[in-house]
């Protein structure tokens, strides 16, 4: 029950935050839903996107081969996960495996 409460304790300490030291900013008047995605047009926006998805659809591919292989292959307990991927995937960990 307490993670859920600092989580909205954070979350509300957060909003409060944004609140008071974001400054206020009227909305364009001439914004569209169509105008908004005609930045998709863009190359640079698109490359940007792909980049993006390529980059977390690579993260999630490494997580679901590696979670398997340290709780099954290894006989480790699931909370054993984070450590290895931080350990063997980060930048820093990668260059202790070469």
């Amino acid at each position: 029950m307490w993670p859920t409460a600092v989580v909205a304790a954070l979350f509300a300490a957060t909003s409060i935050a944004v609140r008071m030291l974001v400054p206020w900013q009227p909305a364009d008047a001439n914004s569209t839903v169509r105008r908004e995605f005609a930045a998709f047009g863009s190359p640079q926006v698109c490359v940007a996107v792909a980049v993006g998805a390529i980059g977390f659809g690579g993260f999630f591919a490494v997580y679901s081969y590696i979670a398997p292989m340290v709780t099954e292959s290894a006989g480790q307990p699931g909370g054993a996960v984070p450590w290895v991927l931080s350990g063997c995937c980060s930048p820093s960990g990668a260059r202790r495996w070469r």
